[in-house]
Parts: C-alpha cells; sequence; structure tokens
C-alpha cells in the first residue's frame, strides 16, 4: 500500500482507532514448524476416508453404513436409548 492509500484509509477510522498495518502480505509458500506433523497426518486421514468410501461404495452399502452403522448396530442403540 502506498503512503496517499495509508491516508486514505486513516481518514476512515474512529477516535482512538489506528492503522497498525499496512501494505502486502509476503509471497510464495510459507510452512511453519507444526506443519511437519499437520501435512502428513492430513495425508494419511484423506487416504483412509478415500479407502473407506471405496470400499463401502464398492460393497454397495446403503447410506448408514458409508458412516460404519449396521442395520444391527443402530437398532440395539435404538432399544438402549429407549429403555434407559
Amino acid at each position: 500500500m502506498t503512503n496517499s492509500s495509508a491516508s486514505e484509509i486513516e481518514r476512515e477510522l474512529s477516535s482512538g482507532e489506528r492503522l497498525l498495518w499496512s501494505g502486502q502480505p509476503r509471497r510464495g509458500l510459507r510452512l511453519r514448524s507444526s506443519d511437519a506433523f499437520v501435512i502428513p497426518f492430513s495425508l494419511l486421514w484423506c487416504g483412509f476416508a478415500i479407502f473407506w468410501e471405496a470400499s463401502v461404495v464398492t460393497k454397495g452399502a446403503r447410506s448408514m453404513e458409508w458412516f460404519g452403522i449396521t442395520e444391527r448396530r443402530a437398532s440395539k442403540s435404538y432399544r438402549r436409548l429407549r429403555w434407559t
């Protein structure tokens, strides 16, 4: 941002407000040290999700079975909830 742009913005600020930063963000890819864990974990999680969905679709499962809930498990849970 140029000085004229910053001064235009400062005119719009209310009393007590101040402009903390003006300019353009750094370009390029920025990685943090925490990304060393997050990126591989995300790739593994995505791979598992794709594997799970592909195996369910090839079996011709119904909608609830996509999430690992079978009819038998669902009916047991329902009975347990109904009598408590």
